[in-house]
């Protein structure tokens, strides 16, 4: 079994219109099945220096229509705490690790009320956290409000575990092919240069069948229970984690000293 998905991060009535449709218009054209993570009530400081455009709101719809399969992430995709919560190797930040299960689960709920209100009833409800930062309350949460599905977690193949599905997303920006299992790749159209756009088109037309089943059957895959070999891919991904993170830190710190030595130069 070797399957791939998309995972398109940070929909909303802020985004970059032309990336957007160039990225989803072109990946429905060769008949590959986008996961949109639709944010239901962006407050985003980042996100809003793009001019508010509620016919964005229908542009999303159309994809769905299409066939795109949408997810919520998240509430606001506000940073709330500073806590990695559940893969405790992750970023320490987060909408809604470290907060009091009440208050998570009005969160959960409101986000769930915004987006039944635009979009609809969904056969499956999806559910994507911002910064991939959640807790075991996060969990419990999203199972009260009648979630199915989460993409997260690190495996080959779809698991179950504390009462909800798990489809994995091990690949955060890396458009690389891999060789077995199913892999999930997450990408921000919103921040994917022109060279970036152009190297996923190619991505994908070069190995378009990776991506011949649609990913909705992926939620018809048996769900095997979280076992041994998903707490070693977990092990795995938190060995691999600070090394990326310590390499990005020196990267920086040479470039900084390169600048510095140029400008006592000049």
């Amino acid at each position: 079994m070797n399957y791939h998905y998309i995972r398109l991060d940070d929909a909303c009535e802020f985004m970059d219109n032309h990336k957007w449709m160039t990225v989803v218009e072109f990946m429905l054209d060769r008949g590959v099945i986008p996961i949109i993570a639709v944010i239901p009530d962006c407050r985003d400081e980042k996100l809003l220096q793009y001019d508010y455009r509620e016919e964005n709101l229908n542009l999303i719809k159309n994809w769905q229509a299409k066939g795109a399969i949408l997810a919520v992430h998240g509430l606001h995709h506000v940073y709330t705490t500073q806590v990695s919560g559940f893969y405790s190797f992750r970023e320490a930040k987060s909408e809604f690790a470290g907060l009091p299960f009440d208050e998570q689960l009005e969160m959960v709920s409101h986000a769930k009320r915004i987006f039944f209100e635009v979009y609809g009833e969904q056969e499956n409800w999806i559910w994507v956290s911002p910064s991939g930062t959640f807790d075991k309350n996060t969990l419990l949460a999203l199972k009260r409000n009648g979630f199915d599905l989460i993409i997260d977690g690190y495996s080959d193949a779809p698991y179950k575990f504390k009462g909800l599905n798990w489809i994995p997303r091990q690949l955060s920006g890396n458009i690389i092919r891999k060789k077995h299992g199913i892999w999930g790749i997450s990408l921000h159209p919103n921040t994917m240069s022109d060279h970036d756009i152009e190297l996923f088109k190619q991505f994908i037309d070069n190995n378009i069948g990776c991506f011949e089943y649609n990913i909705s059957k992926i939620f018809a895959f048996p769900f095997r229970k979280r076992g041994v070999k998903e707490v070693l891919y977990d092990f795995k991904a938190s060995l691999l984690m600070p090394i990326r993170h310590t390499v990005i830190i020196k990267l920086l710190v040479n470039v900084k000293r390169v600048l510095l030595q140029k400008s006592k130069r000049s």
